[in-house]
């Protein structure tokens, strides 16, 4: 199955947002976050994985993704928060995996899991 990354920029929220589609690997998305990131580095971001899977990336795919995206974290401000839209449950535990191994890698972007868009945009909209 092909992938695809989709990411535009909502600049008057500071919102950078991600669609993806697919089986992407952690490579592409490695890509779509640099390639983002170094135009758009919004201190929010949503990455809706409600048509992708994750299930067959490696330890070493997680690693390296969070490696990617906490070398970004500086650019994007002081708190640099991500939203992931997953609906699926078996999916949602690959997402808190990303997280988790985000968070051991001293990531400073907080990150939180959501079924839906809407609670993903009323938790990034939220005053700290």
């Amino acid at each position: 199955m092909e992938s695809r990354i989709i990411a535009t920029v909502d600049d008057e929220l500071g919102l950078s947002e991600f669609v993806v589609h697919g089986l992407p690997s952690a490579d592409d998305f490695i890509r779509a976050l640099r390639d983002h990131y170094r135009e758009h580095p919004t201190p929010i971001s949503i990455w809706d994985l409600t048509s992708a899977s994750l299930g067959h990336l490696d330890p070493a795919g997680f690693s390296a993704m969070a490696a990617a995206a906490n070398a970004f974290s500086e650019d994007r401000g002081g708190n640099p928060r991500t939203a992931v839209v997953i609906s699926d449950d078996v999916e949602s535990i690959l997402g808190r995996l990303y997280r988790d191994v985000s968070s051991v890698n001293e990531s400073t972007v907080t990150y939180q899991i959501f079924p839906t868009r809407d609670e993903a945009m009323a938790w990034l909209m939220a005053s700290d």
